[in-house]
């Protein structure tokens, strides 16, 4: 059937409750065919009242809006929390026999809306674990990345250090065989052996200088 506007105390009228007490409804007089029917449904939690105590009861609904009101009753009713009296059950089933299709659509609708949420759920777990382990895997590709670092620094250290030392020792070299070389013409310049033992001590003592100016 389709969607068409009707009221809400028109839907009430044709359930016959027996006469409640307790409830002052502003807009609603009690000698309406309804007014039983929305006392029991409001005191029962199925209706609720605007800005205390006003039922807005001329305002138009949908058949939709009737289902889902209907089969929030018949759940109450299947729950046990309360035995419903004859007149009840009766005004139900004549709810229920009117509106059954759109009952029907209704649970069709929420299994459908758990069935998307119980996906979505699982998606979303999904994607906290995938989001996890690319964390994880992230994480270890920075730690290797630091230590790769590390090293790279060490050995630029080592390598700068053994620069340093070949500069030296070939300065050293350098400055031996310039010794060398004037040793050498010292020695050509002189040829007794006295004076030879004299430039030996002469060589190792500029060698022992060149050593400590390095």
């Amino acid at each position: 059937m389709g969607m068409k506007k009707i009221t809400l105390l028109f839907i009430l009228s044709i359930m016959n409750i027996a006469n409640l007490k307790g409830l002052d409804i502003r807009d609603l007089s009690e000698d309406h065919p309804a007014y039983n029917t929305v006392l029991y449904l409001i005191e029962e939690g199925f209706l609720s009242t605007f800005d205390g105590d006003e039922f807005r009861g001329g305002q138009s609904i949908t058949r939709l809006e009737v289902a889902m009101l209907v089969d929030k009753m018949l759940k109450h009713v299947s729950s046990g929390e309360k035995n419903p009296t004859a007149q009840e059950t009766d005004a139900i089933r004549l709810l229920a026999e009117e509106f059954k299709t759109n009952i029907i659509r209704i649970d069709d609708k929420l299994y459908a809306f758990e069935q998307r949420i119980q996906l979505l759920e699982s998606e979303q777990s999904k994607v906290v674990d995938d989001f996890l382990a690319i964390k994880i895997e992230v994480d270890q590709k920075l730690t290797q990345f630091e230590n790769d670092l590390n090293l790279l620094r060490q050995s630029l250290e080592n390598r700068s250090i053994q620069q340093e030392t070949k500069l030296m020792l070939d300065e050293m070299s350098l400055r031996l065989t310039d010794l060398e070389t004037r040793m050498s013409d010292y020695d050509k310049k002189n040829t007794d052996g006295t004076t030879k033992v004299e430039s030996q001590y002469v060589f190792w003592l500029f060698g022992l200088l060149a050593l400590a100016a390095s």
